[in-house]
């Protein structure tokens, strides 16, 4: 009797797992977080980011607008019935898009919903911020017919910062290095909706002080630091100018040693450093200045001061 109860039991058990109705801890919730899935926003892997902005035109197409700007910010991994998908956040203009993408075990992925977060006002110009890579191609290829306007050819034409607007297409207010740390071009661009070509409306020179870094910057824009020592990337900028050091001051020095720095920040970074040149009496201050975009350092000033001089800030020739 005992193995036959016990043989019921087991029957009843299995029919009562088979419904279903038994063991629930071997039951999978889909919509429950997955041990992989980001609980909070993160930066995106350069795959990701090369990915959602490949979809660019997929956004653009489920939300009927053209995006000049088009930044991937933030992503979060989610699993849903079994189902992976980037939930990621996209600056596009002046406005902020939520952007859901199915994923495939491929690579691929697919442009499930967008979300606008942040309503695009007409009229209304975003923050001022570097350009995209696409946004200084285009503005890159307008340089020809930025010289006719200002009748001036530019060895330099260096694409820094951009205000977009949104109107019948948009607007580019665009800060351009053209020159020495002083030379600036400030230019306005209308891209019309569709494939129609950009169109320069207006250029003019304008003063360094109209250039400020992007306000997410946390440093001090026109303020020069105190001095203190170099940092071994900053030592080696001043050594990779030695030759122009030199040059500017018809000496060439066997001892070359930078002792103290100052920094300013302005369209890229200024350098005020002292130098010791085995001199008991005298060394130099020179100021150097470090474009943004990473083209070259060059030498604004060079001066002889005293060794005991605190250095100073120092004009440019």
């Amino acid at each position: 009797m005992k193995v036959a109860g016990a043989s019921l039991i087991f029957v009843g058990l299995a029919i009562i797992a088979a419904s279903g109705y038994w063991f629930p801890v071997l039951e999978v919730d889909d919509d429950s977080a997955h041990p992989s899935d980001d609980t909070t926003p993160r930066d995106l892997t350069p795959n990701e980011k090369e990915l959602v902005t490949s979809l660019q035109s997929e956004v653009e197409e489920m939300t009927n607008e053209e995006y000049g700007s088009f930044i991937p910010v933030t992503v979060k991994a989610v699993t849903k019935k079994k189902l992976k998908y980037l939930d990621v956040n996209v600056q596009a203009d002046g406005g902020s898009l939520s952007v859901l993408l199915e994923t495939s075990s491929d690579g691929s992925a697919t442009v499930v919903h967008v979300k606008q977060n942040t309503d695009k006002r007409r009229g209304g110009k975003s923050d001022r911020r570097k350009l995209t890579e696409t946004e200084h191609d285009m503005i890159s290829g307008l340089k020809n017919n930025i010289q006719q306007i200002t009748q001036t050819q530019y060895a330099t034409f260096n694409p820094l910062l951009v205000q977009v607007q949104v109107v019948a297409g948009l607007n580019y207010f665009v800060w351009i290095h053209v020159g020495d740390e002083h030379q600036y071009l400030y230019a306005t661009i209308h891209k019309p909706p569709g494939d129609s070509s950009p169109v320069v409306s207006s250029a003019k020179m304008v003063p360094a002080s109209d250039v400020e870094l992007p306000s997410a910057t946390t440093k001090k824009v026109g303020g020069a630091s105190d001095a203190r020592e170099l940092k071994d990337e900053e030592r080696e900028l001043v050594l990779s100018v030695k030759g122009q050091i030199e040059e500017v001051s018809h000496t060439k020095y066997e001892i070359f040693k930078p002792l103290l720095v100052m920094t300013q920040v302005v369209a890229g970074m200024n350098y005020f450093v002292k130098i010791d040149i085995g001199n008991k009496a005298e060394c130099l201050h020179v100021r150097i200045y470090k474009p943004l975009g990473g083209a070259a350092p060059s030498v604004a000033a060079v001066k002889t001061a005293a060794l005991v001089d605190e250095l100073t800030y120092i004009p440019p020739l």
